[in-house]
């Protein structure tokens, strides 16, 4: 058995059994397989894989057809998994082929750093060709989350980019802002004969919680969202039981929104096709930036603060002129997809900024290496998010740096950086609503739970993985300091209820030396800025109280 891993910058790829795979962009002399294609890369927010046809089902799915038909003539990555589960850090990932450690955003809404280049940067240049004489792409990008728009950084290289209004928009409404963009800039491109490839985004919220999508009578689901409207965090920790009585009701809404998406994608690619950029002519990504936990992990509607697959293992399919359908079912990552498209365009690698992700397209363009059995041995590494709710009664510590608890047993110690000598001591069993402040009763607990905010800071307390296409390691913080580490074998367990680190020892020491090394240079997580438009946008989705 041969496990590999990224290093530095991404252009090594290491094995700790056996030695160098291969090395940096590939350097084939021959242009891309769609050198000059219109490239459309499509991103629904909060899509876990198994929720899409061709990798479901689960309980209650209502089907993606027209996500379907473009996985039967396409690539079927079976194995993607997203570096965080929130979606600033992967979507900047996906646009910059870069991990979270490296281009700065490892936060919801936190802004990627300015040195880093994006794709449709890269795409809009003029000198990137060797022979296409088609000149720079045409950049549209059209968002539906604000966490994934200009205030993060994400529009950088777009020459048309627009966020469209609202908490949630509707993925009618992503759609309709989508075609109208295009219309804007394709029709004047064509009155003048321009030639110049397009660059399309779209990210669609949908089914992004709290579901709503129409047609459906008041539910459990419905009390469940009217919970979250008081307190988003009693329904991710499912507080009397409000969520897991909902749990049938609000899966069928969910799915319900994942269709919805599924219909709107059609419209969008019928619209370009109407336009002349018919899908079938031009390469076209479709994937998520996270999953969503349905009850998993002990978490309810939400993502971020779990490594469970629901809320890391996304779908990710590749259609495209050449391209022969099948499936892939080796790990990849989010970073992946950059490099990948970058070959299949025809950009000189010369022209390519600094990147980890891999460039995929040599496993099917057969250079350098037949990566079957290869690709069976490479890993993905992960990071979870912080618990930015105070209620979040399983995390370590939960909430920001102006309002936070650390929280052990039934006991929570919350306060704020400001007045380190204010905390106040909670039984959140009896209390949750932290209403009640015990410290004079219990000084031994507080003192227990001081010790413990002394190790886990606001927003540093986060689960790490190393996964394979069988194995998953994660280390999850422990109360008193460190991490606890457990291995799951996702063929045996796909739950990920029991560890088999002994009867695993060997996979155990091995994706943990692997895990080791990638930790080792982690930035410590910081205090996130955030404008007062930013704090909207982040409640309204649950984000942050």
């Amino acid at each position: 058995m041969i496990w590999c891993r990224r290093m530095g910058w991404g252009f090594a790829w290491l094995c700790t059994l056996a030695g160098l795979v291969g090395c940096g962009p590939s350097e084939r002399a021959d242009d891309g397989v769609c050198t000059g294609c219109d490239v459309i890369l499509i991103t629904v927010d909060t899509l876990r894989a198994d929720a899409v046809g061709v990798y479901g089902p689960i309980a209650g799915q209502t089907p993606t057809p027209k996500i379907d038909e473009l996985a039967r003539r396409g690539l079927v990555f079976t194995q993607a998994v997203a570096p965080m589960p929130r979606t600033t850090p992967s979507l900047a990932s996906l646009l910059s082929g870069r991990s979270p450690k490296h281009h700065g955003s490892r936060e919801v809404g936190q802004v990627l750093a300015d040195d880093v280049p994006l794709l449709a940067e890269v795409l809009r240049r003029v000198d990137v060709f060797r022979s296409t004489g088609s000149g720079p792409y045409l950049t549209v990008g059209v968002t539906g989350n604000r966490a994934a728009a200009a205030p993060q950084g994400l529009d950088r290289g777009f020459d048309a980019f627009h966020l469209v209004p609202g908490d949630k928009p509707s993925a009618e409404e992503v759609t309709d802002a989508a075609l109208r963009l295009l219309r804007g800039t394709l029709l004047p491109q064509a009155e003048t004969g321009s030639s110049r490839p397009l660059f399309l985004w779209v990210h669609y919220v949908d089914p992004h919680f709290p579901y709503t999508p129409p047609g459906f009578e008041p539910d459990a689901c419905t009390d469940a969202m009217q919970v979250y409207e008081r307190n988003a965090a009693f329904v991710f920790v499912d507080q009397d039981g409000v969520s897991s009585r909902a749990l049938e009701d609000c899966a069928r809404r969910y799915h319900a929104e994942v269709a919805r998406a599924d219909r709107e994608i059609r419209r969008l690619l019928e619209g370009l096709h109407e336009m002349g950029r018919p899908v079938e002519q031009s390469l076209l990504v479709f994937t998520s930036d996270h999953g969503e936990n349905l009850g998993e992990d002990g978490l309810f509607y939400e993502h971020g603060p779990s490594l469970h697959d629901a809320s890391i293992r996304i779908p990710l399919i590749v259609t495209g002129p050449g391209l022969e359908p099948g499936r892939k079912d080796g790990v990849v990552e989010l970073q992946d997809v950059m490099p990948t498209l970058l070959t299949m365009v025809g950009v000189r690698p010369d022209a390519w900024p600094p990147m980890d992700g891999r460039d995929l397209a040599d496993s099917w363009l057969g250079s350098r290496r037949e990566s079957e059995g290869q690709d069976q041995d490479i890993v993905a590494f992960a990071e979870s998010n912080s618990s930015l709710h105070i209620r979040v009664w399983n995390a370590v510590v939960a909430g920001r740096f102006d309002r936070h608890c650390v929280h052990r047993g039934r006991w929570s110690l919350c306060g704020s950086e400001d007045d380190l000598d204010a905390f106040q001591l909670f039984d959140h069993e009896a209390d949750p609503m932290l209403e009640k402040d015990l410290t004079p009763q219990h000084p031994e607990v507080v003192e227990r739970l001081r010790r413990q905010r002394e190790q886990w800071p606001p927003e540093t307390a986060r689960a790490r993985a190393v996964r394979g296409p069988r194995f998953k390691l994660v280390e999850t913080p422990d109360p008193a300091g460190g991490y606890v580490r457990r291995l799951f074998d996702l063929l045996e367990d796909p739950e990920e209820t029991r560890d088999v680190s002994t009867k695993h020892a060997e996979v155990a020491a091995v994706l943990g030396r692997l895990l080791d090394e990638y930790v080792a240079d982690l930035p410590a997580p910081g205090q996130v800025a955030r404008d007062e438009e930013d704090l909207r946008a982040l409640r309204a989705l649950g984000y942050i109280e």
